[in-house]
């Protein structure tokens, strides 16, 4: 958990994302499309090497700038790839660390930039940080459990992962990337080196899940009473007219009913006389034809 900080500086070969993070330790399939991209991801298979992958702060750009993109990314190495007919690469890449860039180099024919990487996955911690981390850990690992498994649309690889990671910075990407809710959200925490601050950050995460969980199961649960309810109330109705036609009445000994009703609401009658004779109707409606 305790570890100097080093840092070192290297040249990379930058892809950039739309709408989406990523981050260290996660293993995810990219659709290369393009042009930029595609002359840098056949660089990186001729050469070997590793890229950086950094985030648009505008995913509806379509060739951005520098200054439309974030400072801090992921090395990442390719582990297969694939050409479609369309010239688009299939890739699957694997994030490595965080870096953070200290200078672009070039834009042509793809981006570059001097980048800042970080050799141990730990930023070294005081005494009374060394202490909080181990408890922040099993905190935050039960609460992911919690609200990982009443989210089906997770794949169980993941909750699997939660389960047996044991690195808390890992734990806390792995959050980030499968349950935060926006790039700026994702990104907040791709920028947190400081693990300690991570996992905070993490656990803010899983609380406002938390609560839209919450909410969500209320307001099921409200809709779900509610047609209930109305199904309950079609069956009885369904059940009195049953019971009305094996007595022998029949839709015309209501329809009188009907029509009264009906003229009542075109005659101006004080508030207090509609109250009693709907009241009397509906009584009526129950009664048996003879006493009605």
């Amino acid at each position: 958990m305790f570890g100097s900080k080093k840092t070192k500086k290297t040249v990379l070969p930058i892809l950039t994302l739309k709408n989406t993070v990523f981050f260290p330790n996660t293993v995810v399939p990219l659709l290369v499309g393009r042009e930029k991209s595609r002359r840098l991801i056949d660089d990186v298979i001729k050469s070997g090497t590793v890229l950086g992958v950094i985030s648009q702060k505008d995913g509806t750009l379509e060739d951005p700038t520098r200054d439309d993109l974030y400072t801090v990314g992921t090395l990442a190495k390719i582990i297969k790839f694939s050409k479609n007919s369309d010239g688009h690469y299939n890739v699957i890449i694997e994030g490595l660390e965080r870096f953070e860039v200290e200078d672009f180099v070039s834009e042509e024919p793809y981006f570059t930039a001097e980048v800042i990487t970080e050799v141990e996955k730990d930023i070294i911690y005081d005494a009374t940080e060394g202490q909080e981390i181990p408890i922040l850990f099993e905190t935050l690992r039960a609460t992911a459990h919690d609200i990982c498994y009443s989210l089906p649309e997770l794949p169980s690889s993941i909750k699997g992962f939660i389960e047996t990671v044991e690195d808390p910075g890992t734990l806390s990407d792995i959050i980030a990337s499968n349950l935060g809710e926006n790039t700026e959200e994702k990104q907040d925490i791709l920028e947190t080196f400081h693990v300690g601050e991570r996992m905070i950050r993490a656990l803010e995460l899983l609380g406002r899940r938390h609560e839209m969980l919450v909410l969500s199961d209320k307001i099921n649960n409200s809709v779900k009473e509610e047609i209930s309810k109305n199904q309950r109330e079609y069956y009885l109705r369904q059940q009195l007219r049953a019971i009305n036609q094996e007595l022998g009445e029949s839709a015309e000994e209501n329809e009188d009913l009907n029509n009264l009703k009906e003229k009542m609401k075109t005659i101006d009658l004080p508030e207090e006389i509609v109250k009693v004779i709907t009241k009397e109707i509906k009584k009526m409606r129950n009664m048996q034809p003879s006493q009605a």
